[in-house]
C-alpha cells in the first residue's frame, strides 16, 4: 500500500492511521499458530522438523512411532520424549532448538575485573572501542591490575554495552542513515545465500532506529530511499503537523554521492548534510545504539563496503520479505516525533520522489 493511498482511504472511508498494520513474520511465514520469531535463522529447519514430528507422535503415539521420528532426527529416543515433552508443555519452538550456539560464546570475566573495567567504560561512552581499550589498559598498567585479553575487552565494550550517539551527531542531526551487514541467510533469488546489507534510518533526537531496509550489493541511495519509506509506513499516525525542516544526514560515498536521494530530500522542504563515511564510519552509530547484537542479531560494519563472498552464509536462506520481517521482530523501531510531525502534503511528496529514486537503481 502507498501512503498517499492509505491517506486517502482514511479520507473517503473514515478509518484511522492506526487501521494500517505492517505484516508481522508471523503473517508471513506461518501457516499454523505458530511464532519462530526468535529461532534462529540458522536453525529453524531443524526446529519445524522437530514440530512436524512431534505433532505426527502426538496423533499416533507408541514406542515404534518415538524410534523411527527419533532416527529421523537423528535423536536418542529418549532425547525426542523431551522434545515432546517440552513442546506439549511450553509450546514454545525456542525449547526445541538444539542446544549449540551457532555464535560466539559471552565473553567470561571475574567479578574483580568487571568492578574494575565497568566504570571506565560508563564514564567514558562517547569515546571510540579503540580509544576506550587504550584508556583502560592504562589504568590497568597503572594499578598493575591484571586484564582479560584486548579481544575480550572489544567484545566487552562493543558487545554488551550501549552508549550514546556521538555529540557531533545529535548536535547536527535529526535523522541520519547508516549502514551495516547483518548475519541473517538471506537468498535474493540468486541462489546464493548471503547475509544482507541492512540500512538503517535512526531518529537522533530519540536516538532510535525508525526504518530499516535490506538489500545486497554496496550501501547505496536507493536502500536508503527505502528505509525513509520504511520509517514512513511505521510512522502513518499524525501529531501536531510541523513545517520546521528536518536535517538529514546522508551518508555519500566515491562510489554512490547520493546525488538524486539528496535531490529528492530538498525537492519535499528539508535541509540535507553530507556526511563522507569510509570502511570505519559504516555502522558506528547503530552500534551505538544496539552493541554488536541485539535480540540474537549480529552486526557487522566492515562488512558494509566488503564482496559477496565475505557475506556468505550457511542454511537455508530466507526471501527478503521474510528476512525483514524477521529483522523487524527483533530489532523493533519505535514511534519517531520526528516522523509523525511531517505534513501529509510532504508525506506524500516524499513517497513520490524517492519512489522514483528507488525506480531508477
Amino acid at each position: 500500500m502507498k501512503i498517499s493511498d492509505h491517506f486517502n482511504r482514511t479520507s473517503e472511508e473514515g478509518s484511522s492511521p492506526a487501521d494500517f498494520k505492517i505484516m508481522t513474520f508471523e503473517e508471513i511465514e506461518m501457516s499454523e499458530n505458530v511464532d519462530l520469531s526468535f529461532v534462529s535463522p540458522f536453525v529453524r529447519d531443524i526446529v519445524v522438523k522437530r514440530i512436524e514430528a512431534i505433532e505426527q507422535f502426538s496423533t499416533k503415539p507408541g514406542r515404534k512411532e518415538a524410534e523411527r521420528h527419533a532416527t529421523d532426527l537423528g535423536l536418542k529416543v529418549a532425547q525426542f520424549y523431551k522434545l515432546v515433552t517440552k513442546w506439549q508443555q511450553t509450546h514454545d519452538p525456542v525449547t526445541l532448538a538444539p542446544k549449540g550456539n551457532p555464535r560466539p560464546h559471552r565473553v567470561k570475566m571475574t567479578r574483580e575485573q568487571l568492578d574494575f573495567i565497568d566504570p571506565i567504560i560508563a564514564q567514558n561512552r562517547s569515546m571510540p572501542v579503540r580509544s576506550l581499550v587504550n584508556l583502560i589498559r592504562i589504568e590497568a598498567a597503572r594499578e598493575q591490575f591484571d586484564l582479560p585479553p584486548v579481544w575480550a575487552l572489544r567484545k566487552r565494550i562493543g558487545r554488551d554495552l550501549e552508549r550514546p550517539l556521538p555529540s557531533a551527531i545529535s548536535e547536527n542531526f535529526d535523522l541520519i542513515f547508516d549502514h551495516a551487514v547483518i548475519d541473517v541467510p538471506v537468498d535474493f533469488g540468486d541462489r546464493v545465500v548471503q547475509m544482507p546489507l541492512c540500512t538503517f534510518l535512526i531518529d537522533v533526537r530519540n536516538e532510535s532506529v525508525v526504518g530499516i531496509h535490506l538489500s545486497k550489493g554496496l550501501p547505496n541511495e536507493a536502500g536508503m530511499a527505502e528505509a525513509m519509506l520504511d520509517a514512513l509506513r511505521r510512522n502513518l499516525d499524525l501529531t501536531e503537523p510541523s513545517n520546521d525542516a528536518l536535517r538529514f544526514g546522508v551518508p555519500v560515498t566515491v562510489q554512490d554521492p547520493a546525488t538524486q536521494l539528496r535531490a529528492a530530500v530538498r525537492k519535499c522542504g528539508q535541509r540535507v548534510i553530507e556526511r563522507p563515511v569510509g570502511m570505519l564510519e559504516n555502522g558506528m552509530l547503530v552500534r551505538c545504539l544496539k552493541s554488536d547484537r541485539c535480540n540474537g542479531l549480529s552486526f557487522f560494519p566492515r562488512k558494509a563496503l566488503s564482496t559477496k563472498a565475505r557475506r556468505s552464509a550457511k542454511g537455508k536462506g530466507m526471501t527478503p520479505e521474510q528476512a525483514h520481517a524477521f529483522v523487524a521482530a527483533r530489532l523493533p523501531t519505535e514511534p519517531s516525533a520526528i516522523v509523525t510531525r511531517l505534513p501529509i502534503r510532504v508525506r506524500i511528496d516524499f513517497e513520490t520522489t524517492l519512489d522514483s529514486v528507488r525506480q531508477t537503481k
